[in-house]
């Protein structure tokens, strides 16, 4: 999978149903040894104007998603 295939979709907890952003707002961490995503960065919820940039909400392991589907990624974290 492209990285252009995953912008755009939302990401969506299993657990509790919470929506936790967009991968488009988030980074994406690549392992250097293998080439494979390791982890999404999710920053923290701010307005959309802020002077302070932005801070890691949450690291999500790669293998903690469940589905990638046409519009969101359902991920099970506890």
């Amino acid at each position: 999978m492209r990285l252009s295939e995953l912008r755009g979709k939302e990401i969506i907890n299993l657990t509790d149903a919470t929506r936790l952003g967009t991968v488009a707002a988030s980074d994406l961490e690549i392992d250097p040894v293998t080439g494979k995503i390791a982890t999404i960065l999710i920053p923290d919820q701010r307005p959309l104007f802020s002077f302070f940039p932005r801070r890691v909400g949450l690291a999500l392991a790669w293998e903690s998603i469940v589905r990638i589907g046409p519009d969101l990624i359902i991920i099970e974290i506890r």
